[in-house]
């Protein structure tokens, strides 16, 4: 369960190792949105701490219709 959010952006390479690489960046992004960013979703912290935000938001509106967000 995760916030409704359209993902936008696509990498696709011939490299195997960057799509992986590209693959867990989706799922670990995705994973913490849940009505806020969070920054570790297993501490069950009830508010997101923006702190780490300034680190993943611009990879964050590359891969997923973030602006509203």
């Amino acid at each position: 369960m995760r916030s409704s959010v359209a993902q936008t952006g696509y990498f696709y390479s011939d490299n195997d190792v960057l799509n992986k690489v590209q693959s867990a960046i989706l799922w670990g992004q995705a994973d913490n949105l849940m009505s806020v960013p969070s920054d570790c979703d297993q501490r069950d912290e009830r508010k997101g701490w923006m702190g780490d935000a300034q680190l993943s938001s611009e990879e964050a509106l590359f891969n997923y219709d973030m602006p509203a967000f």
